[in-house]
């Protein structure tokens, strides 16, 4: 796809952001809250049995078998118009050297196909290009593995230890259409692998949608400090996506800056710009689900204040209505005698004094009812009713 003269390593960026993302890991797994969306994220095992398949398509035939030795493929590579070797599985590291050996890999590039670095990462040497773009996929888990993808000249060969569902997509396609790729196959084995790799994400950003709209409907409803908790969580695995999709970005930026300066055809150049603004998409989409967990926060913060109002109402209509009460049974529990002084109480003495002071008591009470009713105010007894007119 691209070619040029110079080596590229990672930036200081990547590298500090992959010590990030190896920190967020302990034992191989982060754990986080059993809840109802995926509760954690584990990198997967690596696979013992190596597995590879050998795809090749011209205009006219297509090749499509499993090989035990790579040897058998030699007689593909180089004369076919594209040939797509998928390895599955990185045990059997004999197998896959002496592939690569086949295909004129240095060391160092082979030492890269090897590691595990869980994020993303590209590498130009000569003719010769080398992707890693992280895969994730959504069990009970949010599971993560890392495909290679190696082009060198007509050759394109991925790499991975676990079963990709969008790499036996792209066989399907094109065992069905391998007569329209005979020019650019290898383009396109490139743009669907990459494009697979961030459409992964996708399944997980619906679920967390879900979720969010879900724990919503329990803030409006019923606030629970468990739902800020619910949000804070949901966030912190978000983050942990964007720590993962952030490499791919630099990554991918990266691939079509230089493919500007080394592709020798404008297609090369149209994939890597389209990789970019699909990785740019997926990326300005996990921004905004982490927005929306800062919005959901707020809209928290405001329900557990509207909800301390209520109470403030309630506890203010109480007071209201039981206070004018309180204050007459308290000025007639003075005792002042009317034949002592013509100021005094002449009610303590008074045949109907005792009825007067309830009635007095009864009806200051019903009259604040009736104002609290007539303003609205009675609601907060009742969510459901509406203010009389």
């Amino acid at each position: 796809m691209i070619e040029a003269g110079t080596k590229l390593t990672s930036t200081d960026l990547l590298k500090q952001t992959k010590q990030e993302l190896d920190r967020t890991f302990e034992n191989g797994r982060l754990l986080t809250k059993n809840c109802s969306c995926p509760s954690e994220l584990i990198r997967r095992t690596k696979a013992d049995k190596t597995t590879i398949t050998v795809l090749s398509f011209s205009a006219e035939c297509l090749t499509d078998k499993v090989v035990a030795c790579p040897t058998e493929a030699e007689s593909l590579v180089g004369h076919c118009p594209t040939v797509w070797i998928d390895v599955q599985g990185m045990g059997d590291k004999e197998r896959i050297e002496k592939l690569l050996r086949m295909l004129n890999v240095d060391e160092d590039l082979e030492r890269e196909i090897f590691e595990d670095r869980y994020q993303a990462f590209f590498q130009l040497q000569k003719d010769k290009l080398l992707v890693v773009i992280p895969v994730l996929k959504m069990n009970e888990s949010l599971e993560l593995q890392q495909l290679n993808v190696l082009q060198v000249g007509n050759t394109v060969v991925t790499f991975h230890e676990h079963p990709i569902p969008a790499i036996e997509s792209i066989r399907q396609d094109i065992r069905s259409n391998h007569s329209l790729l005979e020019t650019q196959g290898k383009l396109y084995l490139i743009q669907r692998c990459g494009e697979a790799a961030i459409d992964s994400v996708q399944p997980i950003l619906d679920n967390y949608s879900k979720v969010l709209e879900c724990i919503e409907d329990d803030i409006l409803e019923n606030v629970q400090w468990d739902s800020l908790s619910d949000v804070h969580r949901v966030r912190k695995e978000l983050l942990i996506l964007k720590r993962i999709m952030l490499p791919l970005h630099h990554t991918l930026r990266g691939l079509a800056r230089d493919s500007e300066y080394f592709a020798k055809d404008e297609d090369a150049k149209r994939v890597a710009r389209d990789l970019l603004q699909h990785g740019t998409n997926m990326l300005d989409m996990v921004e905004y689900f982490i927005s929306v967990t800062g919005d959901m926060m707020n809209l928290h913060m405001s329900s557990v204040s509207n909800k301390m109002n209520q109470v403030a109402t309630v506890l203010a209509i109480v007071a209201s209505v039981f206070l004018p009460p309180s204050l007459v049974a308290g000025i007639y529990g003075m005792n002042f005698k009317y034949h002592n002084s013509p100021w005094n109480m002449p009610e303590l003495e008074w045949d109907m004094g005792y009825p007067f002071a309830l009635i007095l008591m009864g009806g200051m009470s019903i009259g604040f009812i009736f104002y609290f009713w007539r303003n609205g105010w009675l609601r907060v007894f009742y969510p459901g009713q509406k203010r009389a007119k």
